[in-house]
Order: structure tokens, then sequence, then C-alpha cells
């Protein structure tokens, strides 16, 4: 794991790290499991050869989250142009020293944070249908389309689509843009189009991100359909399902030769017959631990929380049983591997050095060292920036 936007970085070692230590790159725009509406479940991700522009991991928040990272003491200007290439001038051009007043700086990062939305997120994967992995979605919904569809450089998708299993589609469908909850955005705009897909088939994410739903057969089009000079030509995702309190899916992603594995909400749930431990050895079984970097995944609740109460949700002894499992299964002690841990639900709690991170950061410590897995874990923060290779 690299930190691309390292304090005192150069432009030059910003630009090594981006074009050579960040296969995959990571802005953590939400990361927690619920509470605060401020901070809900996103990742938006890159390539190295995504030009700037992102996909997103669910989508519990978007707009606040991105201003996070913009706006970001870590963040510098020469990180964000460089992470961004293709910002206007009007935005890329900006002399912060010339923002006098706090108004004038918060609508800079604002109208940043806006161009970044509308223009570099070129689709949506969902895992479920859960409100804290949509509601950015949805709020956002009304600025979904892009900014410019006129850049040179390549193909701009025409519409933004949300990109999930036909269960989920559904949920979306029925609950959110159903014109009760919400004005049915899918219905009335071009901007979003729902685009189906299927458990455990390899496709390629430009397919997925450009070409129309009504002309893409999600059970038989796994070859690439149309060409190299589309984002996201290299890079592949396969889906997973697993088992929450409603259907949710994990998403395998290989570009380079490196593969990312993001698992949105999954875990024990006492009142459902669903096997989670099974569904997560399918995951395992299709990954190849020599390329593996990355693994995304919920912890939500200390190991205190008693089976009964996580409807679906992860301890830190749950996941230390799955990597050990992962372990087992492919003979390797996790050393190439870092855990970024995510969900977690915070509390009220009297023992203000005892929050939930702290005392599952600990945990998770604790119980990967009994189990003798050499894997890194780590807790972003909100606004954080990750590259892996």
């Amino acid at each position: 794991m690299e930190a691309a936007a390292a304090a005192g970085a150069s432009e030059d070692e910003i630009k090594s790290t981006l074009n050579d230590k960040c296969t995959f790159g990571l802005v953590i725009s939400g990361r927690e499991g619920g509470l605060l509406e401020s901070d809900l479940t996103n990742v938006l991700l890159r390539t190295n050869s995504s030009r700037g522009n992102f996909i997103s991991l669910d989508a519990g928040i978007l707009l606040s989250g991105i201003y996070k990272f913009v706006s970001s003491e870590t963040n510098n200007q020469t990180f964000i142009k460089l992470l961004f290439p293709n910002l206007p001038s009007w935005l890329s051009s900006v002399d912060m020293s010339s923002l006098k007043t706090t108004s004038e700086k918060n609508q800079y990062y604002l109208s940043l944070s806006g161009y970044i939305m509308k223009q570099f997120i070129l689709g949506y994967f969902i895992g479920h249908a859960h409100l804290d992995h949509l509601s950015g979605l949805v709020i956002s919904s009304p600025e979904g389309t892009f900014m410019d569809t006129s850049t040179k450089d390549y193909q701009i998708p025409s519409s933004k689509r949300i990109i999930t299993s036909t269960e989920v589609i559904s949920a979306i469908n029925s609950s959110l843009f159903n014109d009760k909850v919400w004005p049915d955005i899918p219905k009335y705009t071009p901007w979003y189009q729902y685009q189906p897909i299927e458990h455990n088939i390899n496709y390629y994410v430009n397919d997925l991100i450009y070409m129309s739903p009504n002309s893409f057969n999600p059970k038989i089009d796994t070859h690439q359909l149309i060409g190299s000079n589309y984002l996201f030509s290299d890079t592949t995702v396969k889906s997973f399902s697993l088992c929450h309190s409603l259907p949710s899916a994990a998403f395998l992603f290989e570009h380079d030769n490196v593969q990312l594995i993001f698992f949105s909400d999954t875990g024990s749930n006492t009142y459902s017959s669903c096997d989670w431990r099974s569904k997560i050895t399918a995951v395992w079984n299709a990954v190849d631990i020599s390329k593996l970097r990355v693994i995304i995944i919920e912890v939500s609740f200390t190991n205190e929380a008693q089976d009964s109460e996580l409807y679906g949700h992860m301890r830190p002894k749950d996941l230390v049983l799955i990597l050990k499992e992962l372990s087992n299964l492919k003979g390797d002690k996790l050393s190439s591997l870092t855990i970024v841990v995510t969900h977690i639900k915070p509390t009220f709690t009297s023992t203000f050095s005892e929050s939930a991170q702290v005392l599952i950061q600990k945990q998770l410590q604790s119980g990967l060292k009994e189990a003798s897995l050499d894997c890194a874990v780590t807790i972003p923060e909100q606004g954080q920036f990750l590259c892996f290779y």
C-alpha cells in the first residue's frame, strides 16, 4: 500500500506513485456503517490507466464524501490536479491564496467536488439495496449528468450505469426511484440506466459502463465487446452472491495482474438460513492469491456482540475466521495482502478512549497474531486516498 499524497511529496514523486505504485487507487469517501449521515459506505476506484476516472463501489454517500476528500489537508492542490488530470482550468488554475474568506474556499471545494462527482464517476457497482449504501446515489441523482461530453482524450458513456443484480435493481426501482420516496430519475432522464449482471461471470468493466443494457446480454456476453479506446477496457469484474438480511454481493476486480475484492455487507444472521461462510468460500476459491493485494470488507461490531445481534454483519473474530480459511485454502500466510476495514458502526460510550474503531483495531490485531496471519490491516479515515499494486 502506498500513500500517493504523502506530506511534502513533490509533483514527480506523486506522478511516480500514481503511475507505478497505484494499479488500484481508492478514495475512501465514506467508511462507516451507519448513524452518521455524513459518513456512509462509499469507495471510489480508479486504475493506473483510467485517466482520472473512477467507478463507485456502493454509494451511501457521494458529494459530501468527495468534499471531505478534496478539502483534506493531506490532499494538496498538486495531488488533486494530478489525480484528476482533465479538470477544467476554472478549477485547476485557482490560486488558493486568492480565496480570502471561508465562504469562498467552501464554494471552491463544493464546485470541485461537484465536478468530480458529475464528470469522473462513470458508473455505480451496488452490492445491496440498504439505504446506507444507496442514499448518496439517490440524493445526488438530480445532478447525475456529465458536465462535459466533448472530451477529446476518451469516450464518455452515454449514461451512468447502476450495475448490480436483478434483485437489487428491483429493490431500487420499487422502493427508491419510485415517484413516491424519490422521483424516478432513470425513467425521466438519460442520466442513469440499470445494468443487470449475473453472479459468477467475468465481465469487462468497459462493457458494463459503456454498452446499452438492451444490447448487452449479461448471461452470455462475457468476452470483450467494445474496443480498448474505452476507459476500464483492461479491467475485469466478477460478482458473487453474499448473505446479509437481503441479497448482497462481493465484486472481484482484476487489472494489470492485480486483484481487489470489495465486499458489500455480509456476515452471520441467526434469522436467516443463508450459509454466509459457504458464500465467502466461493469467493476465496475464485481468487488468485499471487495477484490478490487488497480486500475491502466490513467489520460492524466488536467481538462482544452476540450472534443474535449481528443481522448479517461481522465482528473481528469473524473476519479472522474467514481470512484463516483463505490462508488454508491457498497455502499462504497472506503477507502480500492488505485488509481495508469499513462499515464500523459508531457507539455512544462513556469511555472516550475506547471507541468502536479502537476496540476493533485491537481485537483484529490480536486475532490475526493468534491465527499466524501476516496480512496488513488498515481502518482508513474518511477522505483518505490509498494505492495498491
